[in-house]
Parts: C-alpha cells; structure tokens; sequence
C-alpha cells in the first residue's frame, strides 16, 4: 500500500473491527471568495470551524463537523457514488472547463469507486461560472488518517442507523 497508513490505537474511536465501514456524503457551494476569504476557519482549531459551512482543509476533518453537516451516510459505495454522481450532474452544466467530455460522470466514477474501496476519501470539488466553487466529499469512517468518531452516531452507528439523509 502506498501512502500514509493508518496507526491503529487500541480504544480509539473508529479502530474496532466489529464496527464496519460506511461514508458520509458532506456538500458545500458558494462564492470563491467566500471560500479563500475563510480559510482560518477551515482548521479544526479555529473556534468557527464547528459551525463553518467551509470544506476543512483535510477531508477526514469532516467528521469533526456536527452530525447536521452530513447529507448522507451509506454502508456501500453504490449508494455513496450514486449520491456524489447526482449531486456532481446538478453542477455540471456550470463548471468552468475547456474539456467538459473529461469532467462527465462516468469518466470519473471509477476513480471514484476504486478510492472508496481503497478506504481513501473522495473530493468532487470545481469552479463553477460567476466565482463561485462547489464541493462534494465522501468521507470514510471509519477513516484511515485521523481516528475521530462518527458524526452520526456519538462513536459508530450499530445495526440500521445508515442510509440517513439530512437535506
């Protein structure tokens, strides 16, 4: 495996085995100023970062956010992608792009696909016309570069809590 591995800490949120793999889906679109102007609190240790709309700089730290930032959570990648792909499709006639046949869908899905099922985290993010950005994520939790605990469940969510959408 190349990269950065995780460390497994015993007791530490997000490493029992019997606690089984999902995504969060988060979604943010506004003004690129608004974006860059907000930096600082894209940082977990800025007191706005809770409340903060921004994408955090790290897309792990989405799960620092508060279960309200979640806009989905599935246990498959089917149902994650499909979410992604819907929500990518809505902006799409808005992206800023000289090649928009490498930006469809299904040019990016199986990069998509093969980075969830590698448990690594996926951005869509893009300039759209007017200035103005958009991001969506899908988080992996747990996650492999910080041992936080799911948003949606005050540690990880056990049997049927899944399949949420909050908006």
């Amino acid at each position: 495996m190349t990269g950065r591995e995780r460390t497994e800490v015993p007791g530490a949120p997000g490493t029992s085995p019997e606690e089984g793999p999902h995504f969060h889906g988060y979604l943010w679109q506004g003004s690129g100023e608004e974006r860059y102007r907000g930096t600082p609190e894209t940082y977990p240790d800025h007191p706005a970062f809770p409340s903060s709309p921004l994408p955090p700089q790290r897309m792990c730290w989405w799960l620092r956010k508060p279960a309200s930032a979640v806009r989905g959570t599935w246990d498959g990648a089917d149902g994650a992608l499909a979410w992604l792909a819907g929500e990518y499709r809505k902006v799409l006639p808005l992206l800023r792009t000289d090649w928009p046949e490498l930006m469809a869908p299904a040019a990016r899905e199986p990069f998509w696909r093969a980075s969830l099922e590698q448990g690594t985290d996926v951005v869509c993010g893009h300039w759209l016309r007017g200035g103005n950005a958009f991001s969506a994520t899908l988080v992996c939790c747990p996650n492999r570069w910080e041992a936080d605990s799911c948003p949606v469940g005050g540690g990880f969510p056990r049997g049927g809590r899944r399949a949420h959408s909050a908006g």
